[in-house]
């Protein structure tokens, strides 16, 4: 894990590095407060805490967990694949998403210390491939892309305790739309919190990349909008415009 200082002129400043405790870190995800980092090991399956200096510098990481399970897929649910972190809307639980155990791991955050605490897993579907998450707009519902499932589940988040519960399964595919040599990348809610976006990949090769358009309803959950095609081949990563009118796509 490595910081770095921005200068003026918009160059980076390498601070120093931090050994990510693990293998094949994925993803890196600030607090609400910049002061904390997190980072996803998708490799080995866990994940670790770092506080953030001034000049941007990661200081040495106190608080790591390895995670330990697996799920029924055999060529990908052998064992743990942590494959996310994100820090929750009201920044005292962090939450990642595990592939390789189909579980959503809960931490509570100490951020002036920099550190997390274990507290409990959301259960996804068996098989599901949890990858990314959002929250929604009000911080009530966590919407969770399952990477092997071509689903998002809604899960209604406990405030007090930061537990899961799961509300819903939803296919981000049109009824009848081929799943065989599909995944998904990654998920988007708007900032009015009214649609739920996805990025599904055809890793197969046969031109069916997507994204798909999800409508939220009453209590969170998800209804089917639209499926349109990504237009580059095996969407990575979408992002929406400050003024949400625009959807960009990487492939």
């Amino acid at each position: 894990v490595a910081g770095y200082a921005v200068r003026e002129d918009g160059t980076l400043e390498l601070k120093n590095y931090q050994s990510s405790k693990g293998k094949g870190p994925c993803y890196v995800g600030l607090d609400g407060t910049g002061k904390m980092l997190m980072v996803a090991n998708y490799g080995s399956g866990g994940v670790a805490a770092y506080a953030v200096g001034e000049d941007g510098s990661v200081k040495e990481s106190r608080s790591f967990f390895q995670h330990e399970g697996s799920s029924i897929n055999e060529q990908r649910q052998t064992g743990p694949h942590a494959h996310s972190i994100y820090a929750g809307p009201d920044n005292r639980y962090a939450y990642a998403p595990d592939l390789g155990m189909d579980r959503v791991m809960i931490y509570k955050m100490d951020v002036e210390e920099a550190t997390l605490t274990p507290a409990g897993s959301g259960k996804m579907p068996p098989g599901s491939g949890p990858r990314h998450l959002k929250f929604g707009k009000d911080g009530k519902q966590a919407y969770v892309l399952s990477e092997m499932g071509l689903t998002v589940v809604v899960f209604e988040r406990e405030p007090v305790e930061g537990a899961l519960a799961m509300m819903a399964e939803i296919s981000v595919l049109p009824a009848g739309g081929e799943k065989e040599g599909m995944t998904c990348s990654e998920v988007l809610v708007s900032k009015d919190g009214k649609f739920v976006y996805t990025a599904n990949r055809d890793v197969a090769g046969k031109g069916r990349d997507s994204i798909s358009v999800l409508a939220v309803g009453e209590q969170g959950v998800l209804s089917h909008v639209q499926t349109v095609p990504a237009e580059v081949e095996i969407p990575r990563n979408i992002n929406l415009s400050p003024d949400g009118k625009w959807l960009l796509v990487a492939g």
